[in-house]
Protein backbone atom coordinates (compact mmCIF):
# COMPACT_ATOMS: atom_id res chain seq x y z
CA UNK A 1 0.00 0.00 0.00
CA UNK A 2 1.41 3.11 -1.28
CA UNK A 3 -0.07 5.53 2.19
CA UNK A 4 1.56 2.62 4.55
CA UNK A 5 5.02 3.00 2.62
CA UNK A 6 4.98 7.17 2.74
CA UNK A 7 4.12 7.02 6.45
CA UNK A 8 6.97 4.49 6.79
CA UNK A 9 9.04 6.54 4.63
CA UNK A 10 8.51 10.18 6.68
CA UNK A 11 9.37 8.14 10.09
CA UNK A 12 12.43 6.64 8.42
CA UNK A 13 13.65 10.14 6.98
CA UNK A 14 12.57 11.93 10.42
CA UNK A 15 14.21 9.60 12.47
CA UNK A 16 10.50 9.53 14.48
CA UNK A 17 9.85 5.87 14.90
CA UNK A 18 10.21 6.16 18.62
CA UNK A 19 8.22 9.38 18.60
CA UNK A 20 5.35 8.65 16.19
CA UNK A 21 3.31 5.42 15.43
CA UNK A 22 2.50 4.68 11.38
CA UNK A 23 -1.51 4.41 11.75
CA UNK A 24 -2.30 4.39 8.12
CA UNK A 25 -4.95 2.01 7.18
CA UNK A 26 -7.59 3.59 4.94
CA UNK A 27 -5.03 4.63 1.52
CA UNK A 28 -4.50 7.94 3.71
CA UNK A 29 -0.94 8.62 4.94
CA UNK A 30 -1.84 9.10 8.88
CA UNK A 31 0.64 9.42 11.66
CA UNK A 32 0.45 9.51 15.43
CA UNK A 33 2.49 11.62 17.70
CA UNK A 34 2.70 9.14 20.84
CA UNK A 35 3.29 11.43 23.39
CA UNK A 36 0.53 14.18 22.76
CA UNK A 37 -1.97 12.17 20.56
CA UNK A 38 -1.80 14.51 17.43
CA UNK A 39 -2.26 12.76 14.38
CA UNK A 40 -0.42 13.94 11.32
CA UNK A 41 -2.15 13.60 7.62
CA UNK A 42 -0.40 13.46 4.40
CA UNK A 43 -1.45 12.88 0.92
CA UNK A 44 0.99 10.43 -0.74
CA UNK A 45 1.68 12.34 -3.44
CA UNK A 46 2.00 16.12 -2.00
CA UNK A 47 5.43 17.42 -2.10
CA UNK A 48 7.50 17.95 1.07
CA UNK A 49 6.04 15.57 3.19
CA UNK A 50 8.12 15.78 6.43
CA UNK A 51 8.18 15.22 10.34
CA UNK A 52 10.68 16.57 12.41
CA UNK A 53 11.88 16.68 16.32
CA UNK A 54 13.17 19.62 17.65
CA UNK A 55 16.36 19.61 19.52
CA UNK A 56 15.78 19.50 23.44
CA UNK A 57 16.08 22.73 25.38
CA UNK A 58 15.43 23.94 29.09
CA UNK A 59 11.70 24.60 27.95
CA UNK A 60 11.32 21.11 26.04
CA UNK A 61 14.04 18.68 28.14
CA UNK A 62 12.53 15.14 26.30
CA UNK A 63 12.69 13.83 23.12
CA UNK A 64 9.27 14.31 21.73
CA UNK A 65 8.12 17.32 23.85
CA UNK A 66 8.52 19.71 20.53
CA UNK A 67 7.61 18.38 16.87
CA UNK A 68 5.72 18.93 14.14
CA UNK A 69 4.31 17.63 10.99
CA UNK A 70 4.87 19.04 7.41
CA UNK A 71 3.51 18.63 3.77
CA UNK A 72 3.33 21.35 0.87
CA UNK A 73 -0.26 21.43 -0.80
CA UNK A 74 -1.89 23.75 -3.63
CA UNK A 75 1.51 26.02 -3.72
CA UNK A 76 1.00 26.60 0.56
CA UNK A 77 3.08 24.72 2.99
CA UNK A 78 1.42 23.56 5.94
CA UNK A 79 2.88 22.74 10.00
CA UNK A 80 0.99 21.51 12.71
CA UNK A 81 3.34 21.68 15.84
CA UNK A 82 2.92 19.55 19.41
CA UNK A 83 4.99 21.26 21.99
CA UNK A 84 4.84 20.60 25.67
CA UNK A 85 6.93 23.01 27.35
CA UNK A 86 8.23 22.32 30.75
CA UNK A 87 6.34 25.92 32.07
CA UNK A 88 3.43 26.21 30.01
CA UNK A 89 2.60 29.73 28.67
CA UNK A 90 -0.68 31.36 28.51
CA UNK A 91 -2.57 30.55 25.23
CA UNK A 92 -2.16 34.30 24.63
CA UNK A 93 1.77 34.95 25.14
CA UNK A 94 1.94 31.37 22.79
CA UNK A 95 0.40 33.68 19.93
CA UNK A 96 2.55 36.25 20.96
CA UNK A 97 5.46 34.27 20.74
CA UNK A 98 4.10 33.20 17.00
CA UNK A 99 3.48 36.40 15.94
CA UNK A 100 7.06 38.15 16.80
CA UNK A 101 8.37 35.41 15.41
CA UNK A 102 6.52 36.16 11.38
CA UNK A 103 7.18 39.59 12.34
CA UNK A 104 11.11 38.93 13.27
CA UNK A 105 11.60 36.97 9.63
CA UNK A 106 9.06 38.00 7.00
CA UNK A 107 8.63 41.82 5.80
CA UNK A 108 6.28 44.44 5.47
CA UNK A 109 3.78 42.14 7.48
CA UNK A 110 0.41 43.59 8.24
CA UNK A 111 -3.00 41.92 9.73
CA UNK A 112 -4.99 40.40 6.91
CA UNK A 113 -8.70 40.70 7.04
CA UNK A 114 -11.04 38.45 5.23
CA UNK A 115 -13.90 36.40 6.08
CA UNK A 116 -11.50 34.10 8.05
CA UNK A 117 -11.66 32.08 11.41
CA UNK A 118 -11.74 29.14 13.04
CA UNK A 119 -15.02 27.45 14.47
CA UNK A 120 -15.05 25.69 17.89
CA UNK A 121 -15.32 22.23 17.86
CA UNK A 122 -17.98 20.72 20.45
CA UNK A 123 -15.69 19.55 23.53
CA UNK A 124 -12.15 21.45 22.83
CA UNK A 125 -11.71 25.13 23.77
CA UNK A 126 -11.84 27.81 20.97
CA UNK A 127 -8.53 27.88 19.36
CA UNK A 128 -6.94 31.37 19.02
CA UNK A 129 -6.38 32.47 15.11
CA UNK A 130 -4.05 35.23 13.72
CA UNK A 131 -4.48 36.42 9.78
CA UNK A 132 -1.09 38.20 8.22
CA UNK A 133 0.18 38.88 5.03
CA UNK A 134 3.90 40.43 4.09
CA UNK A 135 6.84 39.54 2.42
CA UNK A 136 8.02 35.45 2.98
CA UNK A 137 11.44 35.22 4.32
CA UNK A 138 12.00 33.32 0.68
CA UNK A 139 11.46 36.78 -0.87
CA UNK A 140 7.65 36.08 -2.17
CA UNK A 141 4.55 38.24 -0.95
CA UNK A 142 2.30 35.69 1.15
CA UNK A 143 -0.63 35.11 3.24
CA UNK A 144 0.59 33.27 6.85
CA UNK A 145 -2.02 31.69 9.30
CA UNK A 146 -1.43 30.63 13.03
CA UNK A 147 -4.33 28.72 14.82
CA UNK A 148 -3.32 27.72 18.35
CA UNK A 149 -5.06 26.04 20.84
CA UNK A 150 -3.47 24.19 24.39
CA UNK A 151 -4.96 21.22 25.43
CA UNK A 152 -3.64 18.33 28.31
CA UNK A 153 -1.00 20.62 28.71
CA UNK A 154 0.05 20.62 25.10
CA UNK A 155 0.12 23.46 22.89
CA UNK A 156 -0.66 22.94 19.39
CA UNK A 157 -0.21 25.35 16.06
CA UNK A 158 -1.18 25.24 12.57
CA UNK A 159 1.05 27.35 10.69
CA UNK A 160 -0.02 27.76 7.03
CA UNK A 161 1.34 30.32 4.35
CA UNK A 162 0.99 30.14 0.76
CA UNK A 163 -0.09 33.12 -2.23
CA UNK A 164 -2.49 35.90 -1.06
CA UNK A 165 -4.71 35.26 -3.58
CA UNK A 166 -5.41 31.93 -1.99
CA UNK A 167 -6.04 33.03 1.39
CA UNK A 168 -9.40 31.99 1.91
CA UNK A 169 -8.41 27.95 0.94
CA UNK A 170 -5.26 28.44 2.55
CA UNK A 171 -7.19 29.91 5.71
CA UNK A 172 -10.37 26.85 5.37
CA UNK A 173 -7.13 24.20 4.57
CA UNK A 174 -5.66 25.07 7.67
CA UNK A 175 -8.67 25.14 9.70
CA UNK A 176 -9.57 21.53 8.77
CA UNK A 177 -6.24 20.28 9.31
CA UNK A 178 -6.25 21.33 12.72
CA UNK A 179 -9.35 20.55 14.03
CA UNK A 180 -8.51 16.60 12.03
CA UNK A 181 -4.80 16.97 13.55
CA UNK A 182 -5.31 18.03 17.10
CA UNK A 183 -7.40 15.17 19.80
CA UNK A 184 -9.93 15.79 21.73
CA UNK A 185 -9.28 16.78 25.63
CA UNK A 186 -9.07 13.75 27.46
CA UNK A 187 -11.30 14.53 30.61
Amino acid sequence: MAAKAEGDRILAEGRAADVFDNITEDGVTRLRHKASGMICIFDAAARGNVVRIYPQSRMTPNRGDDVSCGSTLMGATFTIYATRYQVMPSEAQDMASSVAGIRDNWSNVQPLTGAFGVASVEGRPTPLFAAFKGRHPYGWDASTFIILTHIDGWSFKTRASGPVADADTIALTAGLMSVSSIPPPKN
